[in-house]
């Protein structure tokens, strides 16, 4: 049956019929997940061997992580401008409780509290 192989970055942004993944070789949260996303049913998708889910589900990488805090950021500013009464109090005592490179960690840790 003719095949080839590709790395998880070269098929960002394509659909593919069928895959066949190992996901033991992955390190981080992106190529797990770029790999998985190329299908349309998990019936297509063919895991190799036994992975370490943990491996998996680790750290995000930095550039990841920097774009998280941009989005939280934004989603603050608009609740500030935009939000409700109580979501602009909320925007506020997240802003005012971090330093800007963590905002993610704050609202994530606010929103656990509040649950």
């Amino acid at each position: 049956m003719p095949a080839f192989a590709i790395i998880a970055h070269k098929v960002q942004g394509q659909m593919m019929k069928l895959i066949i993944a190992d996901l033991d070789t992955c390190s981080r949260t992106e190529s797990p997940y770029v790999m998985i996303s190329r299908i349309h049913c998990l019936e297509d998708l063919t895991i190799v061997q036994p992975f370490n889910f943990k491996q998996i589900t680790c750290q995000p990488s930095e550039d990841t992580q920097k774009e998280y805090n941009k989005l939280q950021l934004c989603n603050l500013q608009t609740m500030l401008t935009h939000g409700m009464e109580e979501e602009q109090t909320y925007a506020q005592q997240i802003l005012s409780s971090c330093d800007g490179t963590s905002i993610l960690n704050v609202a994530e840790a606010k929103k656990n509290s509040r649950s």
